[in-house]
């Protein structure tokens, strides 16, 4: 039920958050495709060590540089401040952030299902 909540609280405001909000239908086919997916995902990835690593590579990279750089650029929006080099800086750290989650999954990827990194 937490990836549930987790997506419907991100849906939230937008169409089909209100379509799910209103419709116990909808509400219930959500549910269904999300648990579908992660079951698709269970039986796909045979091998939970690469799962946890691309979500290591991806969330990692996530986790330390775009989330923080997104708080820093909303407070100094709110601040009024969002033209400042400060608020530049951190739009270079989210595009850093979201280049290292990317190189980082490749790698990851690239190091499962390829021979490019062995010796």
């Amino acid at each position: 039920t937490s990836l549930r909540d987790s997506v419907l609280s991100t849906l939230q405001g937008t169409r089909l958050g209100n379509a799910v909000a209103s419709s116990n239908k909808v509400w219930s086919a959500l549910t269904v495709a999300l648990l579908g997916a992660v079951t698709l995902v269970a039986l796909v990835a045979t091998d939970v060590g690469f799962v946890a690593s691309v979500s290591g590579a991806s969330l990692g990279a996530v986790l330390i540089f775009v989330i923080p750089a997104l708080v820093d650029l909303t407070l100094l929006k709110e601040r009024k401040a969002g033209g400042s080099a400060r608020a530049l800086v951190a739009r270079g750290v989210v595009g850093f952030g979201c280049l290292m989650a990317v190189v980082g999954t490749v790698v990851t990827c690239l190091e499962t299902f390829t021979d490019v990194f062995s010796a």
